[in-house]
C-alpha cells in the first residue's frame, strides 16, 4: 500500500498525466482493456503506478493486464462481461465506500493485534468482545477483526519463527541460567506448569527473564518425574542443559520430586553433576504462605463470619443500597462494600481486613437495618470479632511488607532471603514474648497461637530458606 498523502483529487489528475506521458502502444492497450474502468494512475516519484479502485492494491506500469484482471476475478469477482459486473455493481460501490483496508494494511493490523495480546497476557477471546471490536471499527473502520483460533493459531506461527532466534541469542549468551516452574491449572483444570528462565546479562550486570515454555504434565501418580522429563526436553532443545545454574520451586512434594529427579538426568546427559541438591530453591514466599495461612487459621471463625457478611451484602442489589445509604450518613460519600479475599491468597485476606475495619460502623449499620437483618441469618461481628480482624490486620502488616519486597521482579532478592527469614521469625518472637497494647487477654492469646503456627513453618523450612546460594549471594550484594 502507497503511503502517499495525496487526496483522490490529486491521484486523479495525477492519471492524466501518466497518460498523457505514456507512449501511444501503451494508451491504445489501457483504452482497450475492460480493467481501465477499475484502476487510478498516478505518479508516484516521477514513476507511473496503478491502483485497484476497490481495495488500493498497487501495481507498477509494466504489470501485465492479466495479472490484474486475476486480481479483480478473485478478489471482487468482476470480469470482462458487463451482465456479470453489473449485477454487483452495487457490491463495488459498498465496498468503496466502506473505506475496505487493503492487503498489506490488514496483515499489519493482524500482526500488531498479536503483539498486543501477547504482550498484554489477554486471552484470546478478547479480540471478539464488542467493545474490542468497536474500537478497531472507530480507528481503521473496514478492518475485520480476525477470530480468536486465527490469533491462537498466528501466536504458534510467530512461536515457531522466534524460537530459533531465542535459541541463537542464548548460545551466545556466556551467562548461566536458573528456571523457575510453578504448576496451576486452566478453566478446564488442566495441569500446566510455566518455567521461566532467569540469567544476568554479562554486559551490563542486569537480571533478565523470559516465558520459556508451558509444559503439560497429566496429574496423578508419577507426576513429578514427569515433570522432570518434560523440563529436561526443554532445557535440551534450547541447547542450555549443560548451564543450568539453579532451580526454584515452591515447594509441592511433586515440584521437589522434579528438581532431584532432573538433576539425575542432567548428570547421565553430561557425564557430571549440573545442578547441585543445594542448588534446588524453594521460593521463600510460598514458603512464607504456608506459615501465615496456618497464622490465620486461628481466627478463622471470625474470618468466615466476614466472609459471609460481605457476601450476604454483595450479592443483592437491595442490601448494596442499605450500605451506600449508610456510608452517606457515616463517612459523607457513596461507596462499594469491601471486597471478597480469594481463599488461596492471604493478602487478598489482609486486604479485605483493611476495608473491613475501615467501613466497621457502615457494615454495622447496614447488618442492624430492619429491612434486611433477618437475611444475615444470625450472622453479626461481635466486638470480640472485629478485636481479633484488627489485631490480625496489624500482625500481618510486616509478613505482607516482606512478601511485596521479596516478590519484586526488577531486583534481585535471593541474597535477601536470610534477612526477610530473620526479619519475619524475630516478628512472629515479638508477639510471643510480649502483649500487644490495649488488647484483651484473649485477642493477645489468639495473636501468640497464630505466631507459634507460623514459627512452625519457619522452623520446619529453615535449612532450606537458608541455602548456600542465598549467603553467597547476601556476601556478594552490595547493599
Amino acid at each position: 500500500m502507497e503511503s502517499s498523502s495525496q487526496t483522490n483529487a490529486a491521484v486523479n489528475s495525477s492519471s492524466i498525466d501518466v497518460s498523457r506521458g505514456s507512449t501511444s502502444s501503451s494508451r491504445k492497450r489501457l483504452r482497450t482493456s475492460w480493467t481501465d474502468a477499475h484502476i487510478i494512475f498516478y505518479m508516484d516519484n516521477g514513476t507511473p503506478r496503478r491502483r485497484c479502485q476497490h481495495c488500493h492494491v498497487c501495481w507498477s506500469s509494466t504489470t501485465s493486464t492479466g495479472t490484474i484482471a486475476k486480481h479483480l476475478a478473485e478478489k471482487h469477482r468482476l470480469s470482462c462481461d458487463p451482465d456479470q459486473n453489473s449485477g454487483i455493481s452495487q457490491h463495488i460501490q459498498s465496498s468503496i465506500e466502506s473505506g475496505r483496508v487493503s492487503h498489506v494494511l490488514e496483515k499489519k493490523i493482524d500482526a500488531a493485534i498479536v503483539k498486543y495480546i501477547v504482550k498484554g497476557t489477554l486471552p484470546h477471546a478478547h479480540v471478539e468482545s464488542p467493545e474490542f471490536k468497536e474500537f478497531m471499527q472507530q480507528i481503521v473502520p473496514g478492518y475485520q477483526v480476525k477470530s480468536r483460533r486465527t490469533i491462537k493459531r498466528s501466536i504458534l506461527e510467530m512461536y515457531v519463527v522466534l524460537r530459533r532466534q531465542v535459541i541463537d541469542f542464548l548460545s551466545k549468551c556466556q551467562s548461566r541460567f536458573s528456571i523457575t516452574f510453578d504448576g496451576w491449572s486452566n478453566s478446564s483444570l488442566k495441569g500446566f506448569y510455566s518455567v521461566t528462565l532467569h540469567w544476568a546479562c554479562h554486559e551490563t550486570a542486569r537480571s533478565r527473564s523470559m516465558l520459556l515454555d508451558f509444559v503439560h504434565v497429566f496429574p496423578g501418580v508419577g507426576s513429578g518425574k514427569r515433570c522432570a522429563h518434560a523440563l529436561f526436553s526443554r532445557l535440551r532443545s534450547f541447547v542450555i542443559s549443560s548451564r543450568l545454574l539453579a532451580t526454584i520451586f515452591d515447594g509441592a512434594s511433586d515440584a521437589q520430586v522434579a528438581a532431584k529427579e532432573l538433576s539425575m538426568l542432567l548428570q547421565d546427559e553430561h557425564g557430571k553433576e549440573i545442578l547441585a541438591p543445594s542448588h534446588m530453591l524453594r521460593c521463600m514466599v510460598h514458603t512464607f504462605q504456608l506459615g501465615i495461612k496456618a497464622a490465620l487459621e486461628v481466627i478463622s471463625p471470625s474470618t468466615e463470619k466476614l466472609r459471609t457478611v460481605l457476601h450476604t451484602i454483595r450479592s443483592s442489589k437491595v442490601r448494596r443500597e442499605v450500605f451506600r445509604k449508610y456510608a452517606r450518613m457515616v463517612e459523607h460519600h457513596e461507596r462499594e462494600p469491601p471486597r471478597l479475599d480469594v481463599v488461596t491468597r492471604w493478602n487478598s485476606t489482609l486486604e479485605m481486613f483493611r476495608q473491613s475495619i475501615k467501613d466497621r460502623d457502615v457494615l454495622n449499620f447496614t447488618i442492624s437495618d430492619l429491612t434486611i437483618s433477618s437475611d444475615f441469618n444470625g450472622n453479626v461481628l461481635t466486638g470480640e470479632d472485629w478485636s481479633h480482624i484488627h489485631a490480625m490486620a496489624e500482625w500481618l502488616d510486616t509478613p505482607a511488607e516482606v512478601s511485596t519486597f521479596l516478590g519484586g521482579s526488577r531486583y534481585p532478592t535471593l541474597s535477601l532471603a536470610s534477612l526477610a527469614y530473620n526479619c519475619l521469625l524475630n516478628h512472629c518472637n515479638e508477639f510471643l514474648d510480649s502483649s500487644l497494647p490495649g488488647s484483651s487477654r484473649f485477642t493477645q492469646e489468639v495473636l501468640q497461637r497464630a505466631s507459634e503456627n507460623c514459627l512452625q513453618y519457619l522452623i520446619k523450612y529453615q535449612e532450606s530458606l537458608k541455602s548456600i546460594p542465598s549467603r553467597i549471594a547476601m556476601f556478594l550484594d552490595p547493599r
